[in-house]
């Protein structure tokens, strides 16, 4: 079966709000250090382009992979990984029977009154203030709240249903004490609204059905999409979501199982998926119509309206004793993304759940508003602004609760792995009580298990909340035996706080209570700290034996260090940057630096104390890069305007002439590079024109262009160029190079590597062969719009064509390769397969000029537009060895993708 991936959304993994508008992205295994494109198709089988073109918004099509469920991308600079887990549903399939069969054994038995019954989610909330208040004055309470120091986020209540000797056990074994049988009149469904966007409609991964997330036979879907669409039916993940493509999983599945286990066992739960990945409430940047807007028509976009129907024919087809229990709600990236403000995101929202407790007719209905991955709180004012508003939800909006995420617990900067999302769903499940005793008119409680993390001089406060309601909290802090100090913040009831400008050496206390409309709770036991300073100064530092690209490091092992800070520059800037803060032994390689250039190091040791003193700088040079052809031979031509192509060639560059007064001169090279000095005290403050590209394969196939047909390498005084490197510009209008040596297409088979940047052109040749008149062409290399187009006809004009890679011609530099076996096309831009297709070679096909930016016959045609840095040509077709040596050596030289 073919896998399916989610549309793609080319992005900084680590800030998904810096993406990249227009990249090309390469997809490939992850298991295959050479990064070879894979073969995808979109999702109707038809082949797609690899590398893919994104869009300026970052975002791509879905598509198909035959055998992979887990694939790689890079672009742009950026690294990431696609899932799909369409196929470990057909595991689940299977057991989807056995789960109904099972499931309808567990209402007969609930409806006779056959298992015992456990509190219904209320009555826990009710065991939990009372046990909370008791707490306030109880040695013992106190004892059994700091035994849960250092438990998950929000996990204390479950913790302590689960402690046989914690007075919240002993008071929700009270409120259960008089069931002595089991109310069978009210067995039915609870049922679960499962709303938002990708990380609720699932992608975390991986997931196992058999043993982490197992059916269970009390739990039970009505499903939005797919064979059991509108049916009740039982609920194995990946749920059956609006959205059609499954990913991985939620975290509805893992919050059921542990709700199952507290609501009487004559009763199940219904869960109604409806999220769909990729969703918003305002206008979405991706260009996603679906919307969460109330307001919005009720239309095939509203996601809202069909939320509700589902909801109501869930209900119905439920039966008696079915209820509406609550709605869980995972979303806000796309509005991020989309720079929604967050009063403009709180409005929505609330306009939500207002609407939602109208229509369902549960003025009360409790929400439970899940966190996007913690680390998009450092994206930028609209994921801060977005995970704000949720967090003060409860604050807005009572019977509603916000529950954390767990930190490095995303696969892609966006989407919790299968591990996230079941601690979001535990998560979720431990926010219930605190969503049920968010009322008015009740106590503030003391919060528990206060912890405390130092970072630099500051430290981070974090506590349990109390199921109870909250408007804000109060945090003191004192140094160890000294008096207590009120920490100045806004009013927020996010249960994380920062004290600053603590002291090294000295131990502090903090305590935290809460507030509420009541007034002030007790203040929580107090939690202790001794700080530390941050580490001594590295010593030792020393460069190893660089390579072209690579410089390796090591220093002596620094004590207290827990990680360390590498930086870098180069010798002649200023600006270090930093490669990076988590290296954890005394060495590391700096990767990616430029070749035959000097670079400064040093590295700093990190601890909680902050980061120590810098090392003494030390210095290397990069090594030279091997010249191109020396390490792939036997070129039939070669050009090149930025660099000298092979050790053992010794003439110029190019011929330039100049605007002023037409002198021409050549240009040479200095250290291997176009000696671009020389080049501009020639043009001076005009232009100077590419007049001859000497061949530098050493088989002297210069080519001239006409006065009128020569591109521009200097505009204005300004050298053009790619990525800093010297390019010639093709006009789009008449710029080319011919001359009468042909012998590519009679070779039978041949190879291209070049250097461009150029934007979508209908139709133009960048290398071919030809006739002086009529269409009989050789192209080996050349574009129709944003795509690559290659082309062999015969005299007769019947015609072999290959096409593909959208977006190539996109304006940015790139790679682009090119290989005829005789037998099949096939192209690559930045090593990534763009095409690959069979042809046969038939009849007679007579050829007279070769030419470079233009079909140059009689009257030129199919011009270039644009930049070109290299070209090189052979004769045969390359090994796929050679292939990549070739196009490695150009992008590590350019700096292309």
């Amino acid at each position: 079966m073919a896998y399916t991936f989610d549309p793609i959304f080319a992005a900084d993994p680590s800030n998904p709000a810096n993406v990249a508008p227009n990249a090309a992205i390469l997809i490939y295994d992850p298991n295959d250090a050479g990064k070879a494109p894979v073969t995808i198709t979109d999702l109707t089988g038809s082949p797609l382009p690899n590398p893919v073109t994104v869009n300026k918004n970052g975002f791509g099509s879905a598509f198909q992979h035959a055998t992979l469920d887990r694939l790689a991308w890079s672009g742009a600079g950026f690294e990431g990984f696609f899932t799909s887990y369409e196929g470990m549903k057909e595991e689940a399939v299977a057991a989807r029977a056995a789960a109904e069969a099972a499931g309808a054994t567990a209402a007969v038995a609930a409806a006779e009154g056959v298992a015992p019954v456990v509190a219904e989610a209320e009555a826990a909330a009710d065991a939990a203030a009372a046990a909370q208040a008791a707490a306030a004055s109880s040695a013992t309470a106190a004892a059994n709240s700091a035994a849960l120091v250092g438990a998950p986020a929000d996990t204390a209540m479950a913790a302590a249903a689960n402690n046989a000797g914690s007075q919240f056990r002993t008071a929700l074994a009270d409120t259960i004490a008089t069931e002595a049988v089991p109310k069978t009149a009210d067995a039915g469904y609870d049922i679960w609204i499962l709303a938002g966007q990708s990380n609720m409609e699932g992608r975390g991964l991986p997931y196992d059905t058999t043993r982490l997330d197992p059916i269970d036979p009390r739990i039970f879907q009505y499903s939005s999409s797919g064979t059991w669409a509108n049916q009740i039916n039982a609920a194995v993940d990946p749920l059956d979501m609006y959205g059609t493509v499954k990913q991985g999983i939620g975290p509805g599945m893992q919050f059921a199982r542990w709700q199952a286990g507290v609501i009487p066992a004559n009763r199940r739960i219904l869960l109604v998926p409806v999220a769909a990945g990729g969703t918003a409430f305002a206008p979405n940047i991706s260009g996603e119509t679906h919307t969460w807007n109330v307001a919005a028509p009720d239309d095939a976009n509203s996601l809202y309206n069909f939320m509700l129907r589902q909801a109501k024919a869930a209900k119905a087809a439920a039966g008696p004793g079915a209820r509406f229990a609550g709605v869980l709600w995972l979303q806000g990236e796309s509005d991020a993304l989309s720079s929604t403000p967050r009063a403009t995101y709180e409005a929505h929202l609330d306009a939500l759940i207002d609407g939602t407790r109208a229509a369902l007719g549960v003025a009360d209905l409790p929400f439970v508003i899940g966190q996007m991955i913690p680390e998009s709180r450092l994206y930028g004012q609209y994921f801060l602004g977005i995970d704000t508003a949720h967090v003060e939800t409860p604050y807005r909006k009572t019977r509603t609760a916000f529950a954390y995420g767990e930190l490095n617990s995303h696969s892609d900067g966006t989407h919790y792995t299968g591990p996230g999302q079941r601690k979001m769903g535990r998560s979720m499940f431990s926010a219930l009580p605190i969503a049920l005793a968010n009322v008015l008119g009740t106590p503030p409680l003391s919060p528990t298990a206060v912890t405390l993390t130092q970072s630099g001089t500051s430290i981070v406060v974090g506590w349990e909340r109390p199921a109870c309601r909250a408007t804000d909290y109060l945090i003191e802090h004192r140094p160890a035996g000294g008096a207590w100090a009120t920490l100045s913040r806004a009013r927020s009831i996010d249960a994380l706080a920062t004290i600053t400008g603590r002291s090294a050496g000295v131990t502090y206390e903090v305590r935290v209570s809460t507030i509420n409309e009541q007034g002030t709770s007790v203040a929580s036991t107090p939690a202790t700290i001794a700080m530390i300073a941050p580490p001594a100064q590295v010593t030792g530092l020393a460069a190893g034996t660089p390579t072209g690209t690579s410089v390796p490091l090591t220093w002596s092992a620094t004590s207290g260090a827990t990680a360390y800070k590498v930086e870098y520059k180069k010798t002649s800037d200023s600006t270090w940057t930093t490669f990076s803060t988590t290296v954890t032994t005394a060495s590391t390689t700096v990767t990616g630096l430029g070749s035959e250039l000097g670079y400064d190091f040093r590295v700093s040791a990190i601890n909680a104390g902050g980061t120590g003193t810098a090392s003494a700088t030390v210095s290397a040079t990069t090594a030279a890069l091997p010249a191109f052809l020396d390490s792939i031979p036997s070129a039939w031509r070669a050009y090149s305007v930025a660099r000298k192509l092979s050790n053992t060639y010794s003439g110029s560059a190019i011929r330039v002439r100049r605007s002023s007064d037409s002198t021409e001169t050549d240009i040479g090279f200095v250290s291997g590079a176009l000696d671009t000095a020389s080049l501009l005290t020639f043009a001076g403050s005009g232009d100077a024109f590419v007049v001859t590209m000497y061949d530098q394969s050493g088989n002297a196939r210069h080519m001239t262009a006409a006065a009128a047909s020569q591109p521009k390498i200097v505009t204005a005084g300004v050298l053009e160029a790619i990525n800093s490197k010297p390019a010639m510009k093709f006009d789009g209008s008449n710029d080319v190079f011919t001359d009468t040596t042909i012998g590519l297409h009679a070779a039978g088979a041949s190879t291209i590597t070049s250097v461009i940047k150029m934007p979508s052109m209908s139709a133009a040749n960048l290398v071919s062969e030809h006739a002086a008149t009529g269409g009989m062409v050789y192209k080996p290399i050349g574009t129709s719009a944003t795509q690559i187009h290659m082309q062999v006809t015969n005299d007769a004009l019947s015609s072999s064509i290959a096409t593909g890679g959208a977006s190539v011609f996109n304006d940015a530099a790139h790679v682009l390769s090119t290989v005829d076996t005789g037998t099949a096309l096939k192209a690559w831009s930045d090593a990534a397969s763009l095409v690959n297709t069979a042809y046969t070679r038939s009849g007679t096909l007579t050829l007279t000029r070769f030419s470079i930016g233009a079909a140059g016959q009689d009257t030129i045609s199919r011009p270039v537009t644009g930049l070109m840095s290299e070209m090189v040509v052979w004769s045969s077709a390359l090994s796929d060895a050679n292939r990549v040596t070739a196009q490695s050596n150009e992008k590590n030289y350019y700096g292309t993708p």
